[in-house]
């Protein structure tokens, strides 16, 4: 009995060594190899850069889609060109705008809002608008190109663009190569167009870079061409390469432009330029001129051109006219003919202090008596031939300019003494820009009335 309980203690033990050594021999070494080789692989998948080409790539699928998906796109129409886009439709109007290459009209919404680049979601919103604005309707192919992208909203678009707010996000992005939220908005090459944009006129014949935060600032920087930025009273000429800074409120600009300083060439150069309608090269930060420079300027070329910042009525507007009860600026101003700002400027306003009762100065309104009248002038460097012409006919405008270092005609560099043949299609106010040999810009106005 001992005998045989020694045998089978015998025979386990040598079974347990037998399974043992088999174990060891080849399972354990192969798992030991894949576990190392499984751990591995992951670390150093995570150890090499692919952030930023991931980035890359949802900004150049981005690009590549809305030039697809949006060109096609009409005047005063909306486009959806990458996704994620929300739209807030105005009431009974049921649309669909849900993803790429969907297209509504203008007048159908009330609000748009792209939203920024979400990297996981490989989402970056890019939404594109063509309007009017106040280009003739007789060209149709021409409009005004506004580019939404990132964390950017469009308030209130109309055709014609004259009550428009836009505002920006301020988020930071994780993605540096991302470009910040802004929108871009381009007029047709050969134009000037004039609409409203958180409260400031601004006219353009130009590219130019917005960026509007609430309760911060809305800076507007010029691309290409000119820009011409009016608020409280106070205008700035936007040449390129500048940039002007404007207050923000709540929805609106609440003060005036600031003074034109190089633009920030970074988050131009990494806007989505390509989509524009025009294609456009961005300029270097334009250099600011020192002050000490206008030591060589003759002492009657700074008095012919005060600062723009310095505000004084317009004196060649010889009439007056008092604010009746419930009667507004834009009353006003449409009874002679000019636009809301250019009163508001005349007369150095703050429109949201303005009251029944107070007197502005109003440009002599255009005779009655048929046919053409002799020229006008506003002050001595801005004349037309015929200031009152009936629909369909033209008449030349004339300026003569001393001593400035630039001249502007609507936004375009022009001679210093020139002559424009004009023809519009309703009542227009032309703007001749002056640049001083010191930098000042000097604003003059020519209003034709059209019967």
């Amino acid at each position: 009995m001992r005998f045989a309980f020694l045998l089978l203690a015998a025979i386990l033990l040598a079974a347990c060594a037998g399974g043992q050594a088999a174990t060891p021999a080849t399972t354990p070494t192969q798992a030991i190899g894949q576990t190392a080789e499984a751990t591995v692989q992951p670390t150093e998948v995570a150890a090499s850069p692919t952030e930023t080409p991931a980035c890359d790539a949802i900004i150049r699928s981005a690009i590549e889609r809305v030039g697809e998906t949006c060109d096609m796109l009409g005047r005063n129409e909306a486009c959806y060109g990458n996704t994620l886009v929300e739209a807030e439709f105005r009431e009974d109007v049921e649309a669909r705008f849900s993803e790429a290459g969907d297209i509504v009209a203008l007048t159908s919404l009330r609000r748009l809002q792209t939203l920024s680049l979400n990297e996981p979601m490989r989402q970056w919103g890019v939404a594109v608008i063509k309007a009017q604005a106040n280009l003739p309707g007789s060209l149709p192919g021409q409009n005004v190109t506004f580019l939404l992208y990132g964390d950017a909203r469009m308030d209130d678009p109309t055709p014609d663009m004259q009550a428009v707010k836009i505002t920006t996000g301020i988020g930071r992005l994780e993605c540096e190569e991302a470009p910040e939220s802004a929108a871009l908005v381009q007029s047709p090459e050969g134009t000037v167009v004039t609409m409203s944009i958180n409260g400031a006129e601004v006219m353009l014949g130009s590219t130019v870079h917005i960026r509007a935060v609430t309760n911060d600032a809305m800076t507007l920087a010029t691309i290409e061409g000119s820009a011409v930025v009016t608020a409280f009273g106070e205008s700035q000429m936007v040449l390129p390469g500048l940039q002007v800074s404007i207050p923000m409120g709540e929805d609106a600009v609440t003060g005036p432009p600031s003074e034109p300083e190089p633009f920030d060439v970074d988050a131009i150069a990494s806007a989505p330029i390509a989509l524009l309608e025009r294609e456009v090269v961005v300029p270097p930060p334009a250099e600011i001129t020192p002050e000490a420079d206008a030591s060589d300027t003759p002492a009657p070329a700074q008095t012919q051109h005060p600062t723009a910042t310095a505000c004084a009525p317009r004196e060649e507007w010889t009439d007056t006219v008092t604010i009746a009860e419930g009667e507004s600026l834009t009353d006003i101003a449409q009874r002679y003919g000019i636009t809301e700002s250019e009163l508001a400027a005349a007369n150095c306003l703050d429109r949201s202090q303005v009251q029944a009762g107070d007197v502005l100065r109003v440009p002599v309104p255009p005779t009655s008596t048929p046919g053409r009248e002799a020229a006008t002038p506003t002050g001595d460097v801005l004349t037309a031939d015929a200031t009152s012409i009936a629909s369909g006919e033209c008449t030349t405008l004339r300026w003569d300019v001393a001593a400035a270092r630039q001249v502007f005609f609507e936004g375009q560099r022009a001679p210093a003494s020139d002559e424009r043949r004009v023809c519009p299609t309703r009542t227009t106010t032309y703007t001749l820009i002056v640049v001083g040999d010191d930098g000042s810009q000097t604003p003059h106005r020519l209003t034709v009335t059209v019967e």
